[in-house]
């Protein structure tokens, strides 16, 4: 402090407490990013479930539609009894495959509320199953499938599940998948469990997109940009190896391909809920 003359004749010092101002201050920073997190996560989310419903709408109109075509052909022939029969066929066709989906958007919801999905379980072989799903997608997308197995492996599993697992990674390696390599299927019997194993070649799955790639509505990169879907296929594989006792693992690399690995216990008894 000075004088009029410019002379020093005291002092002023000023004390702050600065560390519960920090504190505060983190604090602040912390729930300002938490809060940013939050509407991103939420944003995510969102735009998750409009390409969803984008891709529901999509598929849906065309089994519907082709049903309501189908009604008005029978209505304008109501004489022609071979035509009609026909004609009902594939009315029957198309309701089916509305059904698969809704029913597929039914057991993807029950997985992300948590539920363990209903399985029927019987005896039936591993090997036979996944003999007939080869077959009959190879007259949809030719012989690009490859079968790693030769003995019966016999289990007590729910056969149209295994079934539905099984199609679902082999279409998705047709869709992703480089058109130009062989889909592997291999079967293996681990002493007290059996693995099931899908390989292709293509776009590796990035190890980022590895981590959520089997929550609902989550697709790779690759993926979205490849073709449209809903982004709960591999959701319902996961869930059904987990209502078997199973589980489900990938790994995806350039050199090595892209890999999902299903396993399931010989006997799944133990884990029907």
């Amino acid at each position: 402090i000075f004088d009029h003359q410019g002379r020093a004749v005291g002092a002023l010092t000023v004390c702050t407490e600065t560390t519960q101002v920090v504190l505060d201050k983190i604090k602040l920073t912390q729930a300002l990013a938490e809060a940013q997190h939050s509407r991103d996560e939420l944003q995510r989310e969102k735009d998750m479930r409009e390409r969803f419903l984008s891709g529901l709408t999509h598929d849906l109109r065309t089994p519907i539609s082709s049903a309501k075509m189908c009604a008005q052909m029978i209505k304008r022939n109501p004489n022609d009894l071979n035509q009609i029969h026909k004609i009902s066929e594939r009315i029957v066709s198309s309701m089916d495959r509305a059904d698969d989906m809704i029913r597929d958007i039914l057991d993807a919801s029950k997985i992300k509320a948590g539920e363990i999905l209903p399985i029927q379980l019987q005896e039936c072989d591993l090997l036979a199953i996944a003999a007939s799903s080869i077959e009959e997608l190879a007259t949809l997308h030719g012989h690009r499938f490859k079968l790693e197995g030769r003995e019966p492996i016999e289990g007590h599993w729910d056969r149209l599940v295994i079934r539905r697992m099984i199609e679902n990674l082999l279409v998705n390696a047709v869709k992703y998948g480089d058109p130009e390599r062989e889909i592997k299927l291999t079967l293996k019997k681990l002493q007290d469990k059996v693995s099931i194993e899908v390989l292709n070649f293509g776009s590796p799955i990035s190890e980022e997109e590895q981590k959520v790639i089997f929550e609902p509505f989550q697709r790779s990169s690759f993926a979205t940009k490849v073709k449209e879907g809903w982004g709960i296929g591999l959701t319902l594989v996961k869930g059904f190896a987990k209502a078997h006792g199973g589980d489900i693992s990938l790994k995806s690399s350039q050199a090595e391909g892209t890999c999902f690995s299903i396993f399931l216990p010989l006997d799944s008894m133990p884990y029907l809920k």
